[in-house]
């Protein structure tokens, strides 16, 4: 029987693994069809502004979230009674800190020193980057409850949404400010989606006060989120800042598909770690060294 039960832990950890990884792989496909869009349209330097505005937005995830979303998969796992109550308190502070994104965003595109419309597009993708926060949150509990066939199709819908209409409004002619906002409505349409799922879950609701104790306990994971985010895009901006952005649309047309293959080993662990996590918690040492050992192999 603990064969059994150990080799359907395996296979389910298995079965998310490869949800994520698909889903990643065919939403990064369908994105390149913007970047080639633009490269061929608007030239390096529309290429260049486009990296240089993605690689400011996804920051405003980090600074929304700061670590709540991955600290709920994790104690959501462990103890799913305490799932809806986690998620109250961790909304009522990202509800908090997206006020202070939106601060942030309107003197961002007063300070920043690039072109008006390189500007006017990173604050159409940092907008939908705070709306993405929202949706990571709903996601996280998709993800401690083992549900990665919805967090896949989340990430498949907002691609699609995403590149659809950018790459049509592109060829029509439409200035490149058009991503921005094809962005911002795929975050939304995203959003009201995941928030139609995770009430399948748990109830809504939120904090009226922020619960700094809840904030506390996430600066660990807000750690590693910012390491993933530096490592993903602060080689784009430090250029950004000292070079034109022709050569930045030079060097992230390379970069942007390397990185791909970079993040493949990040997306298998993040589908590993809510099965570790109660494994850990609830059975033997050799268990959990089986199962993650075997995760992580595949």
């Amino acid at each position: 029987m603990r064969a059994l039960h150990l080799g359907a832990q395996l296979k389910t950890i298995l079965k998310n693994i490869g949800f994520v990884a698909i889903a990643t792989l065919a939403s990064r496909f369908l994105l390149l069809f913007v970047q080639s869009a633009l490269g061929h349209l608007g030239g390096q330097a529309g290429l260049g502004g486009y990296a240089t505005a993605v690689s400011i937005s996804v920051y405003f995830v980090f600074l929304v979230d700061v670590g709540l979303a991955p600290r709920i998969v994790r104690e959501g796992a462990v103890a799913p009674d305490t799932l809806a109550e986690e998620y109250a308190r961790a909304l009522g502070l990202k509800l908090f800190s997206a006020v202070l994104a939106m601060v942030a965003i309107g003197i961002l595109y007063f300070v920043l020193p690039f072109d008006p419309w390189v500007r006017e597009l990173c604050v159409w993708l940092s907008l939908g980057s705070v709306i993405r926060s929202f949706t990571y949150l709903n996601e996280s509990v998709f993800r401690a409850r083992e549900r990665f066939d919805r967090e896949s199709i989340l990430q498949l819908v907002y691609s699609a949404i995403y590149a659809g209409p950018s790459v049509v409004l592109l060829w029509l002619g439409y200035p490149i400010r058009v991503v921005g906002i094809a962005a911002l409505l795929a975050a939304l349409i995203q959003f009201g989606l995941s928030l139609l799922w995770v009430r399948q879950f748990i109830s809504i609701s939120w904090t009226r006060s922020p619960h700094w104790r809840t904030l506390y306990q996430s600066l660990p994971y807000a750690s590693t989120s910012l390491t993933i985010t530096a490592f993903a895009q602060i080689d784009v901006l430090l250029l950004a800042l000292v070079a034109t952005q022709e050569m930045v649309g030079e060097y992230s047309a390379v970069s942007r598909l390397l990185l791909v293959v970079g993040t493949m080993s990040g997306i298998a662990v993040s589908a590993v770690v809510p099965a570790a996590a109660r494994i850990y918690v609830t059975e033997t040492q050799e268990r959990y060294r089986n199962v993650v050992n075997g995760a992580l192999r595949f």
